[in-house]
C-alpha cells in the first residue's frame, strides 16, 4: 500500500503545478480584469474564455518537463501577467483598455514615471505571486523525471483551448472588427465577453486592418462629397482680423472644472478669469482627445481631425499628407512655429510638425532649461522666454506654445504650494488643483508680457486646455462638486476651457453652443479671412456657422438638445440623454446623433489612412476635386 502511494505520488506531482496553476491563471484572468471592475458580472462567455487561454497556456508548457516545462510555464505566465498588469495601469488612468497602437509611444514610459507608480495598487502583488513562486520553483529545481503527459496530449490540450476560446468568440466574428456603433463592434463589447486576452487579440486585428487600409482610396469619393456639402455663407466676423498674428496656448491637463473655483476663499485660476472678461468664451467646450492625449488635442486644433480609434496619429501617420492650418497660413504668408520645453521626440514632434506645417519647432534644446517641473521646464520660465522669441517674430505670424507643467501627479517639488487646500491638502485632487494655480499664473505673466510689448492687441489669442487631469475617481473628488448625473464625464472630466481674445478684447462674451478643439482651427481661418475651400477642416467656425454635434473618438456625440453615449465609452452601457437636465430619453431619439458620429469619424480617419488629401487638391470655390475625379 505504502508502495503504491509513492507512485502515486511521483505520478501525481509532476501534473500538481500546471493544475493549480491552471486553476489560478483562470481566477486571476477574472479577478483582474478592468473588464468587471467595480462589481460588474461576469458572462459566461469570459469565464470560457479564461478557461480556453488557460488551456493554451498549460497545453503549450506541458509538451516540455522537468525544469523545461517550469520556464515554459514561467514565460508564459509572466507574459499573459504583464498584458494585465498593463492594462489595469492604463485602465486607472484613462478608465479604458489600451492598445497594440499605443506601444507607438510606450517609449516615452520613462519620461511619465512619476504618473504611472502611483497607479500601482497593494493588491496588485498577489498577481504576481504565482510568477514569483514559479521562478523560485525554477531556480531550485533539479529533478530530471520525464513528463507524464504525452506531447500529443499537451498538444490536445492547447487545440482544444484554441477551439473552446473561437466557440466563445464566434458570435463577435459576425460583425465587423472596427469602431463604435454604426462602425462595427465595440472595443468594451469585446473586453467584457472574451476578457484582457480577446480583447488583445481583437485590438491587434483591428491595427492589422487600419495598417492594411493605407494601400486604399477607397473612401475618397465620400470624402470629396462630404467637404464640398460643408460649405457655408460666410458670417459677420470672417475677414475681420485678416493679417493678424495668432498666438495658440495649450494647457497640460486644464479642465474646466478648475477654472474659476475657488478653494478657501482663494481664486484657482484667477489669471485665466480675468482674460475671459475680454474673450469670447465657450461654456460647453469638450476635449476631443483620443489615446493619443496632449498630441491628439493637437492634431484637433491645428488640423481640424479626428484621432484614430486607438493609437495617436503623431506616431503613425506623421508621413501623411495632412492639409493643417500651419501649413494654409504659411501659404498665405505668416510665420509658423510651435514651441513646447520638452524634448522634440517627445510624441514625435520633430517629425510631426513639419507634416502640420511649421516651420520651426523650439523645444526644450532653445531654453533655459532652467527649474525643471515634472516633463520639462517650468511653465512661468517657458512662457517668458516664449513671449520674448514672439517679440522678435517676422509678422504675421502663427505660434503655438504647449505648456507642461501641469502634467501628473501634480506634486514635484519645484511647484510651489499657492493654494490654501483645507480639507483637500494630500488629495489628488487638492494637489491637481494647486498644480492648476501654477500653469494659471504661467498664463497670466504671458497674457501681460504680451501686452506690455504690443504683440496683444495685434493678435488673435486662442487658449484651450488639452485634456482632463483628473478622473471622476480620484482621491478628494467627493469632497467638491461632482455631478452625479449619468453624463457626469462630459460636465467633469471632457469639458475643458476655451477662450479666444481678440484685439481690444472686441466681441468678448459667452456663446453657449457645445464646441470642441476640433473647431479651433476653422475659427481661426474665419477670423482671418482664409477662404474655407483652401482647407479640408471637419470643425466649425465658432462665430460663424451653425452650431454641430461634438463628436468624441469613441463614437459619442452631444448636441445642444441630446448627448449620445455610446457602448464603446467609459461610462457603461449606451445611452440616449436629455442634454438640459441628464434625464434618459428612447434610444432611437439619438440615431441621428449617432449616425452623424459615425460618419464624422469614418470619413476623417479614411483621409489619415488612406492618405486621401495626397489625392485631393484646394480648388476655386464650388470646384473641390481631386487628382483623376471630376
Amino acid at each position: 500500500m505504502i508502495l503504491l502511494a509513492r507512485r502515486a505520488g511521483r505520478a501525481v506531482r509532476p501534473v500538481l503545478v500546471p493544475a493549480v496553476l491552471g486553476a489560478w491563471l483562470v481566477a486571476k484572468q477574472l479577478l483582474w480584469s478592468p473588464a468587471f471592475q467595480g462589481g460588474a458580472s461576469v458572462p459566461a462567455t469570459a469565464f470560457v474564455a479564461s478557461v480556453a487561454v488557460a488551456m493554451v497556456v498549460l497545453g503549450i508548457a506541458l509538451r516540455y518537463h522537468g525544469r523545461a516545462q517550469l520556464i515554459a510555464l514561467l514565460a508564459l505566465d509572466a507574459t499573459l501577467t504583464a498584458v494585465y498588469q498593463a492594462h489595469i495601469l492604463y485602465h486607472r488612468q484613462f478608465s479604458e483598455l489600451g492598445s497594440v497602437a499605443t506601444l507607438a509611444f510606450a517609449s516615452q514610459a520613462a519620461q511619465v514615471r512619476g504618473a504611472i507608480l502611483p497607479l500601482f495598487r497593494r493588491g496588485d502583488a498577489p498577481l504576481w505571486a504565482d510568477v514569483a513562486v514559479l521562478a523560485l520553483m525554477a531556480a531550485v529545481w533539479r529533478g530530471r523525471e520525464p513528463s507524464p503527459t504525452r506531447r500529443w496530449h499537451a498538444n490536445a490540450l492547447a487545440i482544444a483551448g484554441v477551439v473552446l476560446f473561437t466557440t466563445a468568440a464566434a458570435p463577435l466574428l459576425e460583425r465587423p472588427l472596427t469602431g463604435p456603433r454604426h462602425m462595427g463592434i465595440a472595443r468594451t463589447e469585446v473586453a467584457t465577453a472574451l476578457n484582457v486576452v480577446g480583447y488583445q487579440l481583437f485590438d491587434a486585428a483591428t491595427f492589422a486592418l487600419r495598417r492594411l487600409d493605407r494601400s486604399a482610396r477607397s473612401s475618397l469619393p465620400e470624402a470629396i462629397a462630404y467637404h464640398r456639402a460643408r460649405t457655408v455663407p460666410a458670417g459677420p466676423l470672417h475677414g475681420t482680423q485678416r493679417g493678424k498674428d495668432v498666438i495658440v496656448v495649450q494647457l497640460e491637463s486644464v479642465q474646466a472644472s478648475a477654472v474659476g473655483r475657488i478653494v478657501n476663499g482663494a481664486p484657482v485660476t484667477p489669471s485665466l478669469d480675468r482674460l475671459a472678461h475680454e474673450s469670447l468664451t465657450f461654456p460647453e467646450a469638450f476635449s476631443q482627445v483620443g489615446q493619443g492625449t496632449t498630441s491628439d488635442a493637437e492634431l484637433l486644433a491645428g488640423c481640424s481631425l479626428y484621432p484614430l480609434e486607438t493609437g495617436a496619429v503623431f506616431t503613425e501617420r506623421y508621413d501623411a499628407r495632412l492639409r493643417c492650418l500651419p501649413e494654409v497660413l504659411r501659404e498665405a504668408g505668416y510665420r509658423t512655429v510651435a514651441m513646447h520645453a520638452n524634448w522634440p521626440n517627445f510624441w514625435n514632434r520633430d517629425r510631426m510638425y513639419p507634416t502640420m506645417g511649421y516651420e520651426r519647432f523650439f523645444s526644450i534644446r532653445d531654453f533655459d532649461a532652467s527649474p525643471v517641473i515634472g516633463l520639462g521646464l517650468s511653465d512661468v520660465r517657458f512662457v517668458e522666454q516664449a513671449a520674448e522669441r514672439l517679440a522678435t517674430l517676422p509678422e504675421p505670424f502663427y505660434a503655438v506654445l504647449v505648456t507642461l507643467s501641469n502634467h501628473a501627479p501634480f506634486v514635484d517639488p519645484n511647484l510651489p504650494r499657492a493654494l490654501p487646500l483645507g480639507a483637500l491638502e494630500g488629495t489628488m485632487v487638492g494637489d491637481y488643483l494647486n498644480s492648476v494655480r501654477f500653469t494659471d499664473a504661467a498664463v497670466g505673466a504671458l497674457v501681460e508680457r504680451l501686452r506690455a510689448t504690443g504683440v496683444l492687441d495685434r493678435s488673435i489669442l486662442v487658449v484651450y486646455g488639452d485634456h482632463n487631469g483628473v478622473s471622476r475617481t480620484a482621491s478628494g473628488t467627493e469632497l467638491v462638486d461632482v455631478p452625479a448625473r449619468a453624463d457626469r464625464w462630459l460636465t467633469y472630466e471632457r469639458r475643458i476651457p476655451l477662450l479666444v481674445r481678440l484685439p481690444a478684447g472686441a466681441h468678448a462674451g459667452p456663446r453657449p453652443a457645445p464646441a470642441g478643439q476640433l473647431d479651433v482651427a476653422p475659427t481661426v481661418a474665419d477670423l482671418l479671412g482664409v477662404p474655407p475651400e483652401t482647407s479640408f477642416f471637419h470643425g466649425r467656425s465658432l462665430v460663424s456657422d451653425p452650431p454641430r454635434p461634438v463628436v468624441f473618438p469613441d463614437g459619442s456625440a452631444v448636441s445642444p438638445e441630446l448627448v449620445y453615449l455610446s457602448p464603446e465609452g467609459r461610462w457603461g452601457p449606451l445611452a440616449c440623454l436629455e442634454a438640459p437636465t441628464g434625464a434618459p430619453v428612447p434610444p432611437a431619439r439619438c440615431d441621428a446623433l449617432a449616425d452623424h458620429a459615425a460618419r464624422e469619424l469614418r470619413i476623417s480617419r479614411a483621409e489619415v489612412n488612406q492618405d486621401l488629401f495626397r489625392w485631393m487638391l484646394p480648388a476655386p470655390p464650388g470646384m473641390l476635386h481631386a487628382r483623376g475625379h471630376p
